[in-house]
């Protein structure tokens, strides 16, 4: 059966949706579908993604704690080894240097004048000559001059005096300290250290008499001079700073 609407155009209702709000639907709907896919892939990927880096991230945290742990252990043994090769350094160049000290003692004793007793020992005193530097030190001699007068006794100490100063390399207390100051001037580099001018004291005539007392095979296992003169010598001396310290 066929229907004819006979009403006017303008008030006749219109069959269907209209143009307009399918368009509407039509955008809603897309824009409902991207909504949802974009959650849906965030659920699906974006979340995944990022835990998955989250893990990576604290795996490889894990493993720069454990290298940062085997950095300080080495850097602790490297640590440890230099102290050790630093005092073994000091060890060895104090050996060199006395066994050196020593030699050049020798050679700066004239004939006739003997040591009694010898002792090194740390120094606690300020050099007023040269900068501070590293380990003071102070050689104590007691020794005896032999000679027919005190004038000859007097000469052989100060001849002991002066050969000190030229095997130590000590300048005359004349010269002034120049400014600024070389670092090998006054040093000695056979020995390895700065020397102080020597300074004596305690200088006394003596004899056989001094050795009232002893047994006779004493006295000639000393061999003691009839008369000389007892004295004392100082020697001070600066070591250097070892080059590992000074780091």
């Amino acid at each position: 059966m066929i229907e004819i609407n006979l009403l006017p155009e303008g008030i006749r209702t219109t069959e269907g949706t209209p143009p307009r709000r399918f368009m509407l639907y039509i955008v809603f709907l897309m824009t409902f579908l991207g909504v949802c896919f974009m959650i849906l892939k965030y659920i699906r990927v974006e979340i995944p993604y990022m835990t998955q880096k989250i893990q990576l991230a604290g795996i490889e945290k894990e493993n720069l704690i454990k290298k940062q742990k085997e950095v300080e252990k080495i850097s602790s043994d490297i640590d440890e080894l230099n102290k050790k090769i630093a005092d073994l350094d000091d060890l060895n160049l104090s050996r060199v240097r006395f066994a050196r000290l020593f030699d050049r003692l020798t050679n700066a004793v004239p004939q006739d004048v003997w040591f009694r007793t010898f002792s090194v020992a740390p120094d606690a005193s300020v050099s007023l000559r040269y900068p501070p530097a590293g380990r003071r030190y102070a050689i104590t001699m007691n020794g005896n001059a032999i000679g027919a007068t005190n004038q000859d006794r007097d000469r052989k100490i100060t001849e002991l005096l002066s050969n000190l100063e030229k095997q130590f390399n000590i300048p005359p207390e004349s010269v002034q300290v120049p400014n600024p100051m070389p670092e090998d001037y006054g040093f000695c580099k056979f020995v390895g250290a700065r020397f102080e001018r020597p300074t004596t004291n305690g200088i006394a005539t003596t004899g056989i008499s001094a050795l009232i007392g002893l047994d006779a095979k004493v006295i000639t296992q000393l061999n003691a001079p009839k008369e000389g003169a007892d004295f004392a010598v100082k020697l001070i001396f600066d070591m250097p700073v070892a080059k590992n310290q000074g780091n």
